[in-house]
């Protein structure tokens, strides 16, 4: 009986997906997950008294999105996002020229026009460049040339949220992937309401680590520190963080391709300070605000909840390799760090926060990470063979075995579907 079992490995997005599926099919299914609790990136908070996303904060185009019509089944309230960002260029050391804006809608229009240039350039090239050096040799040929407003805002927001300074990004292949139509989505009541319905009457196991997956011979033995699980097939959500850094062994182990991949695909960290201010002090009338910066670097930006009339929060983002940086320090340090470099934005003293949490997606054990990207030498195709699965035993699922949707929500949602039907030989 239990070789008819499936055990998913996983309790994130991807595997409660895979796992529902599967059960409405009448499999045997169970989940083994390392946490003490459930949804993976998904973390919502609710020690405030509102609930605050620590891991995943948008579903990402409206218009036939599954997490969406799973939003809209479960009678969740749903708010459009018009992601309306404002650039500031402050004067320094008392300079008298105050606060210039800058129009974001119009540098990133012109970044795209870069942007292309630069790929274009890239694919003509050798061997593929990095975005930022791609960037700097259109804009004069040497890695130290001055580039523009647009150019530097386009290169430091690109780094902020694909958790990945730009100059390790590929040129040819970062922004390979599709994006769904419409805009984007934030759910107020909490990411956590998807995945608790995604997990009713599914045999979850919390608290259990996996050690070792044995899938070679006609059943598969799932090794945790606790117990061991034993199944027909096993499916793999672990994020790519995790497979990369070798803590769960595969017998045998994985096949060369499958191991290219994993160490090609590259993990990006984009982490949170979310503040909460006995009154608002920040811009009102736009969603996002950051300061223009002087160089390609990952930019430090903030985002409001009081566009859309809910409790007001201010979250600081961290990105790439200054969010890695930041994890060595205490919370007390990062909140002073943003508050500081919010201050010089705003050019004005800020609140003292009644509560401030602090995220650090990049040493998380069980996370390694924010999400996956494509770093120079990778290519979109690493997607496909990290989802290919092996001997009809091992499956693969989550965000960086989407090739088309990677780093989304619904990207993650959609590969546990994908797997649990080829599983049931659909």
């Amino acid at each position: 009986m239990a070789r008819q079992r499936v055990v998913v490995v996983g309790a994130g997005i991807a595997g409660l997906t895979a796992a529902q599926r599967l059960k409405r099919a009448g499999k045997d299914v169970v989940v083994v997950e390392a946490r003490d609790r459930i949804g993976g990136r998904i973390w919502t908070d609710r020690s405030t008294g509102a609930p605050v996303e620590l891991g995943a904060s948008w579903v990402h185009g409206s218009q036939g999105n599954p997490i969406k019509e799973l939003a809209e089944e479960l009678g969740l309230q749903v708010l459009s996002s018009r992601h309306s960002t404002r650039v500031i260029e402050n004067g320094t050391n008392g300079d008298a020229r105050g606060e210039r804006r800058f129009d974001a809608e119009v540098l990133s229009r012109e970044f795209e026009r870069i942007e292309q240039s630069a790929k274009n350039l890239a694919w003509k090239h050798p061997q593929d460049l990095s975005l930022a050096e791609a960037v700097a040799r259109i804009n004069g040929g040497g890695r130290d040339q001055e580039t523009s407003p647009s150019a530097n805002w386009g290169l430091a927001w690109t780094g902020l949220i694909m958790g990945v300074d730009v100059d390790r990004l590929s040129a040819r292949w970062w922004d390979q992937d599709s994006e769904l139509p419409g805009s984007d989505l934030i759910l107020p009541d909490g990411f956590d309401r998807l995945v608790n319905h995604l997990a009713e009457g599914i045999d979850v196991h919390l608290g259990c680590y996996v050690r070792r997956i044995d899938w070679g011979d006609d059943r598969v033995v799932v090794e945790t520190q606790s117990a061991e699980f034993e199944g027909g097939a096993v499916l793999v959500t672990l994020p790519l963080g995790v497979l990369q850094s070798d803590v769960v062994g595969f017998r045998p182990a994985l096949p060369d391709f499958k191991r290219e991949a994993i160490e090609r695909l590259g993990m990006g960290v984009l982490d949170k300070v979310v503040f909460r201010f006995p009154e608002p002090f920040w811009p009102e009338d736009c969603e996002h605000f950051a300061g223009l910066p002087n160089g390609p670097e990952a930019c430090i930006g903030f985002s409001s909840t009081l566009c859309f009339d809910l409790s007001p929060f201010l979250i600081g983002w961290l990105g790439g390799r200054l969010a890695r940086t930041m994890e060595s320090l205490s919370d007390a340090e990062v909140r002073d760090f943003l508050l500081a470099n919010l201050g010089r934005l705003l050019q004005k003293e800020t609140q003292t926060p009644t509560s401030t949490l602090v995220t650090r997606w990049g040493k998380d054990p069980y996370a390694r990470g924010a999400y996956s990207h494509i770093p120079v030498g990778a290519t979109g195709e690493n997607y496909d063979q990290l989802a290919e699965p092996l001997s009809d035993r091992l499956y693969f699922a989550g965000e960086a075995t989407h090739r088309r949707f990677p780093s989304t929500l619904h990207g993650a949602y959609l590969s546990g579907m994908r797997e649990a039907e080829r599983i049931l030989g659909i």
